[in-house]
Protein backbone atom coordinates (compact mmCIF):
# COMPACT_ATOMS: atom_id res chain seq x y z
CA UNK A 1 0.00 0.00 0.00
CA UNK A 2 1.21 3.59 -0.81
CA UNK A 3 2.56 6.06 1.57
CA UNK A 4 -0.54 8.21 0.75
CA UNK A 5 -2.94 5.22 0.19
CA UNK A 6 -1.98 4.56 4.14
CA UNK A 7 -2.98 8.14 5.37
CA UNK A 8 -6.36 8.08 3.63
CA UNK A 9 -9.32 6.23 5.42
CA UNK A 10 -12.78 5.50 5.03
CA UNK A 11 -15.07 4.32 8.23
CA UNK A 12 -18.66 2.66 6.86
CA UNK A 13 -20.76 2.50 9.42
CA UNK A 14 -23.66 0.47 9.20
CA UNK A 15 -26.31 1.04 11.68
CA UNK A 16 -28.23 -1.46 13.51
CA UNK A 17 -25.65 -4.65 12.46
CA UNK A 18 -25.10 -7.38 15.04
CA UNK A 19 -21.86 -9.22 14.97
CA UNK A 20 -23.76 -12.42 14.66
CA UNK A 21 -25.65 -11.31 11.23
CA UNK A 22 -22.37 -10.54 9.30
CA UNK A 23 -20.81 -14.01 10.59
CA UNK A 24 -23.76 -15.58 9.42
CA UNK A 25 -24.63 -14.08 5.94
CA UNK A 26 -20.74 -13.82 5.43
CA UNK A 27 -20.56 -18.38 6.12
CA UNK A 28 -23.50 -18.72 3.66
CA UNK A 29 -21.41 -16.59 0.97
CA UNK A 30 -24.51 -14.02 0.08
CA UNK A 31 -22.20 -10.97 0.57
CA UNK A 32 -19.67 -10.94 -2.29
CA UNK A 33 -18.38 -7.25 -1.60
CA UNK A 34 -18.33 -7.74 2.40
CA UNK A 35 -16.29 -11.17 1.80
CA UNK A 36 -13.93 -9.87 -0.47
CA UNK A 37 -13.17 -7.08 2.06
CA UNK A 38 -13.14 -9.90 4.99
CA UNK A 39 -10.48 -11.90 2.82
CA UNK A 40 -7.78 -8.97 2.93
CA UNK A 41 -8.96 -7.58 6.63
CA UNK A 42 -8.82 -8.14 10.74
CA UNK A 43 -12.08 -9.30 12.10
CA UNK A 44 -13.14 -8.12 15.44
CA UNK A 45 -16.48 -8.38 17.33
CA UNK A 46 -16.54 -4.34 19.46
CA UNK A 47 -19.07 -3.77 22.14
CA UNK A 48 -21.71 -0.65 22.23
CA UNK A 49 -22.12 2.03 24.43
CA UNK A 50 -24.98 1.97 26.98
CA UNK A 51 -28.00 2.81 26.32
CA UNK A 52 -27.24 1.26 22.66
CA UNK A 53 -29.49 3.74 20.94
CA UNK A 54 -28.50 5.71 17.72
CA UNK A 55 -27.71 8.92 18.74
CA UNK A 56 -25.72 7.69 21.80
CA UNK A 57 -23.72 5.07 19.47
CA UNK A 58 -22.61 7.88 16.68
CA UNK A 59 -21.89 10.29 19.17
CA UNK A 60 -19.76 7.72 20.67
CA UNK A 61 -18.07 6.49 16.95
CA UNK A 62 -17.60 10.11 15.86
CA UNK A 63 -15.46 11.42 19.36
CA UNK A 64 -14.70 8.10 20.75
CA UNK A 65 -16.19 9.70 24.02
CA UNK A 66 -18.35 7.65 26.46
CA UNK A 67 -21.75 8.57 27.39
CA UNK A 68 -20.79 10.60 30.65
CA UNK A 69 -18.02 12.43 28.14
CA UNK A 70 -20.08 13.65 25.09
CA UNK A 71 -23.23 14.20 27.07
CA UNK A 72 -25.79 12.56 24.63
CA UNK A 73 -27.49 10.49 27.10
CA UNK A 74 -30.76 8.56 25.33
CA UNK A 75 -32.75 9.20 22.44
CA UNK A 76 -35.45 10.75 24.36
CA UNK A 77 -34.63 12.36 27.31
CA UNK A 78 -35.47 15.55 30.15
CA UNK A 79 -33.48 18.19 29.69
CA UNK A 80 -33.55 20.09 33.20
CA UNK A 81 -32.27 23.57 32.46
CA UNK A 82 -34.82 23.92 29.38
CA UNK A 83 -37.50 22.03 31.66
CA UNK A 84 -38.91 19.89 28.78
CA UNK A 85 -38.48 16.31 26.54
CA UNK A 86 -36.21 16.00 24.15
CA UNK A 87 -36.59 13.51 21.30
CA UNK A 88 -34.38 13.05 18.65
CA UNK A 89 -37.20 11.09 16.60
CA UNK A 90 -38.23 8.15 18.50
CA UNK A 91 -40.78 6.78 16.18
CA UNK A 92 -43.36 8.90 13.25
CA UNK A 93 -46.00 8.95 16.00
CA UNK A 94 -43.12 10.62 18.69
CA UNK A 95 -41.96 13.13 16.48
CA UNK A 96 -45.90 14.67 16.12
CA UNK A 97 -46.12 14.21 19.40
CA UNK A 98 -43.03 15.88 20.33
CA UNK A 99 -44.02 18.47 17.54
CA UNK A 100 -42.23 18.15 14.06
CA UNK A 101 -39.97 21.58 13.94
CA UNK A 102 -39.02 20.51 17.44
CA UNK A 103 -38.00 17.21 16.59
CA UNK A 104 -36.29 18.59 13.47
CA UNK A 105 -34.45 21.22 15.27
CA UNK A 106 -32.98 18.94 18.54
CA UNK A 107 -31.79 15.78 16.24
CA UNK A 108 -30.64 17.46 13.39
CA UNK A 109 -29.52 21.16 14.50
CA UNK A 110 -29.23 20.94 18.30
CA UNK A 111 -27.82 17.82 19.24
CA UNK A 112 -24.49 18.41 17.58
CA UNK A 113 -24.46 21.84 17.68
CA UNK A 114 -25.16 22.24 22.31
CA UNK A 115 -26.45 19.07 23.24
CA UNK A 116 -23.09 17.60 22.28
CA UNK A 117 -20.43 18.40 24.81
CA UNK A 118 -18.25 21.10 24.05
CA UNK A 119 -15.32 19.23 26.27
CA UNK A 120 -15.39 16.87 23.43
CA UNK A 121 -14.07 16.63 19.89
CA UNK A 122 -15.18 14.97 16.73
CA UNK A 123 -12.85 13.17 14.06
CA UNK A 124 -14.24 15.93 12.04
CA UNK A 125 -12.98 18.55 13.93
CA UNK A 126 -9.35 16.89 15.24
CA UNK A 127 -8.63 16.09 11.64
CA UNK A 128 -9.38 19.10 9.80
CA UNK A 129 -7.27 21.33 12.17
CA UNK A 130 -4.29 19.06 10.72
CA UNK A 131 -5.77 20.98 7.21
CA UNK A 132 -7.33 17.65 6.37
CA UNK A 133 -10.42 16.79 4.04
CA UNK A 134 -12.63 15.32 5.98
CA UNK A 135 -16.10 14.23 4.49
CA UNK A 136 -19.56 12.73 5.81
CA UNK A 137 -23.02 11.59 4.43
CA UNK A 138 -26.05 11.34 6.15
CA UNK A 139 -24.52 10.76 9.84
CA UNK A 140 -25.84 12.73 12.71
CA UNK A 141 -23.26 13.86 14.90
CA UNK A 142 -21.56 15.82 11.85
CA UNK A 143 -19.65 18.26 13.94
CA UNK A 144 -17.16 20.01 11.67
CA UNK A 145 -15.15 23.85 11.08
CA UNK A 146 -16.75 24.72 7.85
CA UNK A 147 -20.62 26.30 7.41
CA UNK A 148 -23.00 25.21 5.18
CA UNK A 149 -25.80 26.49 3.86
CA UNK A 150 -29.28 24.38 3.18
CA UNK A 151 -29.97 23.39 -0.08
CA UNK A 152 -34.11 24.13 -0.69
CA UNK A 153 -35.95 26.66 -2.31
CA UNK A 154 -35.95 29.94 -0.77
CA UNK A 155 -39.68 29.88 0.02
CA UNK A 156 -39.02 26.39 2.33
CA UNK A 157 -35.97 27.45 3.96
CA UNK A 158 -37.33 30.89 5.17
CA UNK A 159 -38.10 29.52 8.56
CA UNK A 160 -35.75 29.68 11.20
CA UNK A 161 -35.70 25.43 11.39
CA UNK A 162 -33.44 25.77 8.26
CA UNK A 163 -30.10 27.46 9.17
CA UNK A 164 -26.67 27.29 8.05
CA UNK A 165 -24.77 24.66 10.20
CA UNK A 166 -21.03 23.68 10.52
CA UNK A 167 -19.65 20.23 9.71
CA UNK A 168 -16.53 18.94 7.90
CA UNK A 169 -15.36 20.25 4.48
CA UNK A 170 -17.05 17.73 2.54
CA UNK A 171 -20.72 17.04 3.52
CA UNK A 172 -23.76 15.70 2.36
CA UNK A 173 -26.90 15.49 4.32
CA UNK A 174 -30.84 14.21 3.84
CA UNK A 175 -30.39 16.30 0.11
CA UNK A 176 -30.93 19.12 2.78
CA UNK A 177 -26.79 20.39 2.67
CA UNK A 178 -24.69 19.30 -0.29
CA UNK A 179 -21.28 20.71 -0.46
CA UNK A 180 -20.74 19.45 -4.01
CA UNK A 181 -23.09 19.90 -6.84
CA UNK A 182 -23.53 16.68 -7.88
CA UNK A 183 -27.18 14.74 -9.04
CA UNK A 184 -28.47 12.54 -6.63
CA UNK A 185 -31.19 10.41 -5.45
CA UNK A 186 -34.54 11.83 -3.26
CA UNK A 187 -32.85 10.67 0.51
CA UNK A 188 -36.15 9.79 1.67
CA UNK A 189 -38.41 9.08 -0.97
CA UNK A 190 -38.55 5.58 0.51
CA UNK A 191 -36.87 4.20 4.09
CA UNK A 192 -38.43 0.60 3.23
CA UNK A 193 -36.64 -0.33 -0.03
CA UNK A 194 -33.61 1.57 1.39
CA UNK A 195 -33.39 4.63 0.15
CA UNK A 196 -31.30 6.84 2.32
CA UNK A 197 -28.71 4.23 1.44
CA UNK A 198 -28.74 4.78 -1.98
CA UNK A 199 -28.49 7.96 -1.69
CA UNK A 200 -24.69 7.87 0.29
CA UNK A 201 -23.74 5.01 -2.03
CA UNK A 202 -24.35 7.68 -4.51
CA UNK A 203 -22.26 10.12 -2.85
CA UNK A 204 -19.81 7.48 -1.70
CA UNK A 205 -18.96 6.46 -5.46
CA UNK A 206 -18.59 10.54 -6.07
CA UNK A 207 -16.13 10.95 -3.33
CA UNK A 208 -13.92 8.16 -4.30
CA UNK A 209 -14.14 8.58 -8.24
CA UNK A 210 -12.93 11.82 -7.35
CA UNK A 211 -10.14 11.21 -4.57
CA UNK A 212 -12.24 14.11 -2.66
CA UNK A 213 -10.99 13.29 1.16
CA UNK A 214 -8.61 12.20 3.44
CA UNK A 215 -10.97 10.65 5.78
CA UNK A 216 -14.55 9.97 4.67
CA UNK A 217 -16.92 8.43 7.59
CA UNK A 218 -19.70 6.77 5.09
CA UNK A 219 -22.91 5.92 6.90
CA UNK A 220 -25.75 3.22 5.98
CA UNK A 221 -28.90 3.72 8.29
CA UNK A 222 -31.39 1.86 5.98
CA UNK A 223 -30.42 -1.71 7.39
CA UNK A 224 -31.85 -0.23 11.43
CA UNK A 225 -34.69 1.01 9.82
CA UNK A 226 -35.51 -2.67 8.14
CA UNK A 227 -34.79 -4.23 11.53
CA UNK A 228 -37.66 -2.50 13.39
CA UNK A 229 -39.72 -3.23 10.39
CA UNK A 230 -39.19 -6.73 10.01
CA UNK A 231 -36.79 -8.48 12.24
CA UNK A 232 -34.28 -10.39 11.62
CA UNK A 233 -35.45 -10.84 7.90
CA UNK A 234 -35.89 -7.70 7.21
CA UNK A 235 -32.20 -6.42 8.00
CA UNK A 236 -30.56 -9.41 6.50
CA UNK A 237 -32.26 -8.57 3.02
CA UNK A 238 -31.13 -4.67 4.24
CA UNK A 239 -27.42 -6.03 4.50
CA UNK A 240 -27.42 -7.88 0.89
CA UNK A 241 -28.46 -3.98 -0.10
CA UNK A 242 -25.47 -2.45 1.52
CA UNK A 243 -23.10 -4.90 0.35
CA UNK A 244 -24.18 -3.89 -2.76
CA UNK A 245 -23.27 -0.12 -1.53
CA UNK A 246 -20.49 -1.53 -0.59
CA UNK A 247 -19.25 -3.24 -3.89
CA UNK A 248 -20.08 0.13 -5.78
CA UNK A 249 -17.64 2.13 -4.08
CA UNK A 250 -15.00 -0.37 -4.26
CA UNK A 251 -15.85 -0.05 -8.00
CA UNK A 252 -15.89 4.00 -8.65
CA UNK A 253 -11.86 3.46 -7.60
CA UNK A 254 -11.46 0.40 -10.42
CA UNK A 255 -12.29 -2.10 -7.78
CA UNK A 256 -11.71 -3.54 -4.64
CA UNK A 257 -7.24 -3.89 -4.72
CA UNK A 258 -7.19 -0.56 -6.18
CA UNK A 259 -9.84 1.14 -3.88
CA UNK A 260 -7.21 -0.52 -0.68
CA UNK A 261 -4.27 0.40 -2.16
CA UNK A 262 -5.54 4.21 -2.23
CA UNK A 263 -7.98 4.18 1.12
CA UNK A 264 -7.81 1.76 4.61
CA UNK A 265 -11.45 0.92 4.96
CA UNK A 266 -13.27 -0.37 8.56
CA UNK A 267 -16.81 -1.79 8.09
CA UNK A 268 -18.34 -1.81 12.00
CA UNK A 269 -21.93 -1.04 13.30
CA UNK A 270 -23.17 1.37 16.29
CA UNK A 271 -25.36 -1.46 17.59
CA UNK A 272 -27.18 -4.52 17.40
CA UNK A 273 -30.96 -5.80 17.88
CA UNK A 274 -33.10 -8.14 19.83
CA UNK A 275 -36.57 -9.60 18.21
CA UNK A 276 -39.35 -7.85 19.73
CA UNK A 277 -43.00 -9.69 20.87
CA UNK A 278 -44.14 -7.54 23.58
CA UNK A 279 -43.94 -3.96 24.87
CA UNK A 280 -44.72 -1.98 28.73
CA UNK A 281 -45.75 1.36 28.96
CA UNK A 282 -43.13 2.57 31.64
CA UNK A 283 -45.49 5.35 33.27
CA UNK A 284 -48.09 2.74 33.91
CA UNK A 285 -45.66 1.14 36.58
CA UNK A 286 -45.02 4.77 38.48
CA UNK A 287 -49.49 4.55 39.06
CA UNK A 288 -49.78 7.96 41.45
CA UNK A 289 -47.14 9.93 40.72
CA UNK A 290 -47.83 12.98 38.72
CA UNK A 291 -46.29 12.60 35.01
CA UNK A 292 -44.26 15.23 32.91
CA UNK A 293 -45.57 15.12 29.47
CA UNK A 294 -44.02 15.83 26.22
CA UNK A 295 -46.28 18.97 26.23
CA UNK A 296 -44.77 19.85 29.41
CA UNK A 297 -48.33 21.02 30.71
CA UNK A 298 -48.36 18.09 33.50
CA UNK A 299 -49.40 20.07 37.45
CA UNK A 300 -45.95 19.87 39.58
CA UNK A 301 -45.36 17.00 38.17
CA UNK A 302 -42.88 14.38 40.26
CA UNK A 303 -41.74 12.32 37.66
CA UNK A 304 -40.52 12.47 33.72
CA UNK A 305 -40.36 9.44 31.69
CA UNK A 306 -38.61 9.13 28.40
CA UNK A 307 -38.22 5.78 26.77
CA UNK A 308 -35.85 5.23 24.32
CA UNK A 309 -36.79 1.65 22.97
CA UNK A 310 -35.13 -1.38 25.26
CA UNK A 311 -34.00 1.51 27.69
CA UNK A 312 -36.30 3.54 29.48
CA UNK A 313 -35.55 6.28 32.21
CA UNK A 314 -37.24 8.19 35.05
CA UNK A 315 -36.01 11.27 36.34
CA UNK A 316 -37.17 12.57 39.89
CA UNK A 317 -38.61 16.44 39.71
CA UNK A 318 -38.26 18.84 42.33
CA UNK A 319 -41.33 17.43 45.27
CA UNK A 320 -40.80 13.98 44.25
CA UNK A 321 -42.15 11.44 46.84
CA UNK A 322 -40.20 8.51 46.05
CA UNK A 323 -36.09 8.19 46.43
CA UNK A 324 -34.75 6.54 43.42
CA UNK A 325 -34.30 3.04 45.18
CA UNK A 326 -38.45 3.25 45.72
CA UNK A 327 -39.12 4.23 42.02
CA UNK A 328 -36.56 1.38 41.01
CA UNK A 329 -38.79 -1.19 43.49
CA UNK A 330 -41.81 -0.15 41.18
CA UNK A 331 -39.71 -1.16 37.60
CA UNK A 332 -38.29 -4.27 38.98
CA UNK A 333 -41.25 -5.86 39.42
CA UNK A 334 -42.35 -5.89 35.78
CA UNK A 335 -42.13 -8.61 33.66
CA UNK A 336 -40.86 -6.05 30.75
CA UNK A 337 -37.93 -4.99 32.75
CA UNK A 338 -34.25 -6.62 33.14
CA UNK A 339 -32.47 -4.27 35.24
CA UNK A 340 -32.90 -1.56 37.00
CA UNK A 341 -30.07 1.16 37.51
CA UNK A 342 -29.37 3.87 39.73
CA UNK A 343 -27.05 5.68 41.95
CA UNK A 344 -26.43 5.78 45.53
CA UNK A 345 -24.08 7.25 48.05
CA UNK A 346 -21.69 7.18 45.70
CA UNK A 347 -21.92 3.60 44.00
CA UNK A 348 -23.98 2.09 41.29
CA UNK A 349 -26.21 0.22 42.43
CA UNK A 350 -28.00 -2.68 39.89
CA UNK A 351 -31.11 -4.83 40.26
CA UNK A 352 -32.42 -7.87 38.74
CA UNK A 353 -35.44 -10.47 40.42
CA UNK A 354 -34.25 -9.61 44.17
CA UNK A 355 -30.18 -9.82 43.51
CA UNK A 356 -28.40 -6.25 44.06
CA UNK A 357 -24.66 -5.73 42.73
CA UNK A 358 -23.04 -2.07 43.59
CA UNK A 359 -19.88 -1.41 41.99
CA UNK A 360 -17.43 2.31 41.75
CA UNK A 361 -14.31 2.73 40.09
CA UNK A 362 -10.92 1.44 41.57
CA UNK A 363 -8.14 1.98 39.66
CA UNK A 364 -7.87 0.42 36.57
CA UNK A 365 -10.87 -2.15 37.72
CA UNK A 366 -13.87 -1.96 39.90
CA UNK A 367 -14.97 -2.25 44.06
CA UNK A 368 -17.51 -4.50 44.14
CA UNK A 369 -20.42 -6.16 46.44
CA UNK A 370 -23.46 -8.19 46.40
CA UNK A 371 -24.51 -9.94 43.25
CA UNK A 372 -20.81 -10.30 41.21
CA UNK A 373 -22.00 -12.28 38.63
CA UNK A 374 -25.24 -9.95 37.72
CA UNK A 375 -23.29 -8.57 34.91
CA UNK A 376 -21.86 -11.53 33.85
CA UNK A 377 -19.90 -10.29 30.14
CA UNK A 378 -21.41 -13.27 28.51
CA UNK A 379 -24.77 -11.54 29.13
CA UNK A 380 -23.62 -7.94 29.20
CA UNK A 381 -20.79 -7.58 28.11
CA UNK A 382 -18.61 -4.82 29.57
CA UNK A 383 -21.46 -4.19 31.69
CA UNK A 384 -20.26 -2.34 34.47
CA UNK A 385 -18.28 -0.10 32.69
CA UNK A 386 -21.19 0.88 30.54
CA UNK A 387 -23.53 1.03 33.22
CA UNK A 388 -21.29 3.45 35.25
CA UNK A 389 -21.29 5.86 32.02
CA UNK A 390 -24.65 5.73 31.64
CA UNK A 391 -25.21 6.20 35.30
CA UNK A 392 -22.47 9.30 35.48
CA UNK A 393 -23.29 11.06 32.88
CA UNK A 394 -24.30 14.95 33.36
CA UNK A 395 -27.81 14.38 31.94
CA UNK A 396 -28.92 11.26 32.66
CA UNK A 397 -31.99 9.90 34.41
CA UNK A 398 -31.98 8.96 38.23
CA UNK A 399 -33.30 5.60 37.25
CA UNK A 400 -32.62 3.66 34.09
CA UNK A 401 -34.16 0.39 33.06
CA UNK A 402 -32.79 -2.19 30.47
CA UNK A 403 -35.23 -4.66 29.12
CA UNK A 404 -36.07 -7.97 29.30
CA UNK A 405 -35.53 -10.38 26.77
CA UNK A 406 -37.94 -9.92 23.70
CA UNK A 407 -39.57 -6.52 25.48
CA UNK A 408 -39.68 -2.77 24.81
CA UNK A 409 -41.04 0.31 26.32
CA UNK A 410 -43.45 2.23 24.48
CA UNK A 411 -41.88 6.04 23.14
CA UNK A 412 -43.51 9.35 24.42
CA UNK A 413 -46.63 8.67 21.75
CA UNK A 414 -47.49 4.99 22.73
CA UNK A 415 -45.37 3.67 19.57
CA UNK A 416 -43.51 0.29 19.56
CA UNK A 417 -41.47 -2.27 17.45
CA UNK A 418 -43.59 -5.56 18.42
CA UNK A 419 -43.29 -7.82 15.16
CA UNK A 420 -39.89 -6.38 14.48
CA UNK A 421 -36.59 -5.56 16.51
CA UNK A 422 -35.41 -2.62 18.67
CA UNK A 423 -32.69 -1.64 20.63
CA UNK A 424 -30.90 0.35 23.49
CA UNK A 425 -30.59 -2.40 26.07
CA UNK A 426 -27.44 -3.39 28.36
CA UNK A 427 -27.67 -7.03 26.80
CA UNK A 428 -25.59 -8.61 24.52
CA UNK A 429 -27.98 -8.67 21.72
CA UNK A 430 -28.10 -5.19 21.41
CA UNK A 431 -24.60 -4.47 22.18
CA UNK A 432 -22.27 -6.36 20.32
CA UNK A 433 -21.34 -5.52 16.60
CA UNK A 434 -18.78 -6.37 13.88
CA UNK A 435 -15.51 -4.91 12.93
CA UNK A 436 -13.92 -5.65 9.71
CA UNK A 437 -10.43 -3.22 9.01
CA UNK A 438 -8.08 -3.41 6.47
CA UNK A 439 -5.09 -0.87 6.59
CA UNK A 440 -5.59 -0.26 10.32
CA UNK A 441 -4.60 -2.17 13.36
CA UNK A 442 -6.88 -2.12 15.92
CA UNK A 443 -5.88 -4.68 19.15
CA UNK A 444 -9.68 -7.03 20.38
CA UNK A 445 -7.24 -8.48 22.59
CA UNK A 446 -8.00 -5.38 24.63
CA UNK A 447 -11.96 -5.84 24.86
CA UNK A 448 -12.75 -3.06 21.72
CA UNK A 449 -15.40 -0.93 22.45
CA UNK A 450 -16.67 1.39 19.45
CA UNK A 451 -15.17 4.11 21.67
CA UNK A 452 -11.79 2.78 20.18
CA UNK A 453 -12.51 3.67 16.85
CA UNK A 454 -12.16 7.47 16.47
CA UNK A 455 -8.77 7.75 18.48
CA UNK A 456 -7.10 4.74 16.06
CA UNK A 457 -8.39 6.49 12.93
CA UNK A 458 -7.52 9.93 14.36
CA UNK A 459 -3.58 8.72 15.14
CA UNK A 460 -4.01 6.66 11.85
CA UNK A 461 -4.63 9.51 9.45
CA UNK A 462 -2.82 12.27 11.50
CA UNK A 463 0.45 10.09 11.54
CA UNK A 464 0.82 10.76 7.75
CA UNK A 465 0.82 14.64 8.19
CA UNK A 466 0.47 16.27 4.75
CA UNK A 467 -2.73 17.59 4.02
CA UNK A 468 -5.11 16.65 1.04
CA UNK A 469 -5.14 18.60 -2.08
CA UNK A 470 -7.15 18.49 -4.68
Amino acid sequence: MSERGARKLVLCVVDGLPAHLLEEELSHGRLPSLAALAERASYARATSVFPSVTPVCLSSIATGASVAEHAIPHTCWFDRDADRIVDYGSSARAVFAAGPMRVWRDSMVEMTRTHLSSSVETIFESLEALGLVTATVSFTCFRGPVAHEVRLPRLVRSGRWFETVNGPSKFFFFNLYESDRITTPIALRSRAAGSVDEYGAVVAAHLVANDAFDFFLFYLPDLDYAAHLGGPDGAREALTRVDAHVGSMFEAAGGIDAFLDRYGLVVCSDHGYSEVHSSARLEDLLGGLRLRGADGLAHEAEVGVCASMRMGAVYRLPGCPEDTRQIGARLERSAAVDLTLYMEAGEAVVRREGEELRFQPSGDGWTTSGAHDLLADADYPDGMRRAWDALTASRSADVLVSAAAAWEFTDLAGADHVGGAAHGSLAASDSLVPVLAAGLELDPQEGLSITDLAPALRAHVASQHLPFHA
